[in-house]
């Protein structure tokens, strides 16, 4: 079973063979400091939950339990999710591990705030807790006891989220010609992750919302797959995406995904069978409007991909024309703006898909918004259809982006 998991094969190759490059290292020492910072983390929740239960299970047992659900279903889940079996127990322990990931994230949370708000009340000779009805001030035990519940009601409601995708609608006008009788009607869908074992992304409920839009023009920003290519054309993906139509086609570009899973000669060869275009730093003329797709940069662990600059890749087009760029990651966006470009369109963050974890993207992408203009500029940033990991979403939803692409009359 690991020998099928491309995405696991790569990150440890590019490791053993980048082990003397400095980002590497710093990468490799930064996630073990993650570990250890999870570690402690799981034995202060363990050693708040023990304390504040009234329990006949002995203490070794319940570290036992804890240990189990921390360490070795998460590990289990990321090294196993190789898209969809057959074998029902190893989908089970999938679903644990990755539903653990979320609940750890949320109840360590939940467990802080009521200890800090404790912490507050003691520094301050219990003025805190004077200003909170007697009836909503939890001793540790009652805290404790909360914890467990919202926890689960958060999982409940970031599983309702990631499987119940929304249209999501802009409307925008730029100061140039379309040779349109009406506005052109693009719908744009990022980060679908098939391939995981709990991917959230039905493709059959995809493509029936998307049909019903009634695009011109469909454009898909990357992260289509999140698993090798032979597991996941085993299954209907390329059938079900078939059924996506549009006047103008079906185009894609690639994401880090792609690239940590196959080649893009592979990915392209398995997307024209389902009448997918891939664009790589291809620029394609519509008449009334030209389409820009950009490759995607190398990231940690991934194969490398030569990628031009935007300079380099629009010096030649005609911008007297509405210019949409499609990329996967958000990126240049200044420099977007600068060369003139109308429309910008990424995926690749998940608007964080676990709150807070957006918070986060500030230090690394300019915008995290979903919208934003830059001067003429109009950059959107779609949460994704599917999900990675978890398969849950908080502070973000499944959407279908929908762009009604309209500007001056023809002259």
């Amino acid at each position: 079973m690991f020998a099928e998991n491309v995405k696991l094969q790569t990150h440890i190759q590019h490791i053993r063979e980048n082990a003397n490059d400095a980002q590497v290292r710093l990468k490799m020492l930064m996630n073990a400091l993650m570990l250890i910072a999870y570690g402690l983390s799981v034995t202060y929740l363990t050693w708040r939950g023990w304390t504040a239960i009234d329990s006949r299970m002995p203490l070794s047992l319940f570290v036992f339990m804890i240990s189990l659900l921390s360490v070795i279903a998460p590990i289990f889940a990321f090294t196993f999710d190789q898209g969809q079996t057959k074998r029902f127990w190893i989908k089970i322990a999938a679903y644990i591990g990755f539903y653990w990931i979320a609940f750890f994230l949320y109840s360590i949370s939940l467990m802080l705030m009521f200890d800090f708000a404790r912490m507050v009340n003691n520094l301050s000779g219990g003025r805190l807790m004077q200003l909170i009805p007697p009836v909503l001030q939890p001793d540790l035990k009652t805290a404790v006891s909360l914890v467990l519940p919202l926890s689960l009601t958060i999982l409940v409601i970031g599983t309702f989220f990631a499987r119940s995708p929304k249209v999501r609608t802009y409307q925008i006008h730029i100061n140039k010609p379309m040779q349109s009788e009406g506005p052109l009607r693009i719908a744009f869908l990022s980060d679908l992750h098939i391939g995981s074992l709990v991917s959230t992304a039905n493709i059959d409920v995809l493509a029936e919302r998307v049909n019903q839009q009634n695009p011109d023009i469909i454009l898909l920003g990357g992260d289509l797959i999140d698993n090798s290519l032979h597991l996941i054309s085993r299954h209907d993906f390329l059938d079900q995406m078939r059924r996506l139509k549009a006047p103008l086609g079906v185009y894609a570009v690639l994401g880090n995904h792609e690239l940590v899973n196959t080649t893009p000669e592979e990915m392209n060869a398995f997307l024209e069978i389902a009448g997918i275009r891939l664009l790589q730093d291809e620029q394609i003329d519509f008449g009334s409007f030209i389409l820009v797709g950009r490759n995607e940069h190398q990231t940690q662990y991934s194969r490398q991909i030569e990628r031009l600059t935007p300079k380099a890749l629009i010096e030649t087009i005609n911008q007297k024309k509405p210019v949409i760029v499609m990329q996967h990651q958000p990126a240049d966006l200044a420099c977007l703006s600068d060369l003139g470009i109308d429309v910008a369109l990424a995926g690749h963050t998940h608007r964080g898909q676990l709150f807070p974890l957006h918070l986060l993207q500030k230090r690394q992408y300019a915008q995290v918004s979903r919208y934003k203009t830059y001067n003429q500029l109009h950059s959107l940033i779609s949460d994704g259809y599917g999900t990675w990991g978890p398969p849950i979403r908080i502070g973000s939803r499944s959407e279908i982006v929908m762009v009604e692409l309209s500007g001056k009359a023809a002259s």
